[in-house]
């Protein structure tokens, strides 16, 4: 199914202009709940996708949640080779190898503390002020940066 009209801020298709207003936002958007500046619709929500979403989000199914954590996990971590996937550092001495697992950790931790509870909850009950929204922001360029500096150590085959 093609739609031929989109909300101007989520994305979200529609079949016709009838939900839209006349600067083109769908009623959520228009409410100001929305907590994103844009975003990008992949499909219907009916069909599959719908079940999919309901399996992950009300009923309790989280084996994606499980398997990103533990794809971040076999990545980062130095595990019983003492080599990750991949190394924000050459891993030459133990403050470098204290480092890596330090980015495990503060990836962990962005996860459970920010974006968690972020994309969870209306707009309305977001606990998060502007200084700590600020330092979450610091966090994840250090991140970026340090991914961006990373190497890959060894394929997925040798680990």
């Amino acid at each position: 199914m093609n739609a031929d009209y989109f909300c101007a801020v989520c994305n979200t298709p529609f079949l016709n202009s009838y939900p839209l207003d006349e600067n083109g936002l769908c009623a959520a958007c228009k409410s100001g709940l929305i907590r994103f500046d844009r975003a990008a619709c992949f499909g219907f929500y009916e069909g599959t996708l719908r079940t999919l979403i309901h399996l992950y989000k009300y009923s309790g199914m989280k084996p994606l949640a499980r398997h990103f954590a533990s794809l971040m996990e076999r990545a980062f971590s130095l595990g019983k080779t003492g080599q990750p996937l991949v190394a924000v550092n050459g891993l030459e001495s133990d403050a470098d190898r204290a480092e890596q697992r330090a980015l495990l950790s503060l990836l962990n931790g962005l996860l459970g503390t920010a974006r968690n509870p972020l994309a969870h909850n209306a707009k309305l009950d977001w606990r998060m002020s502007e200084l700590d929204a600020l330092d979450v922001m610091s966090l994840i360029s250090l991140v970026h940066r340090k991914l961006d500096a990373a190497a890959s150590i060894q394929s997925t085959a040798a680990r």
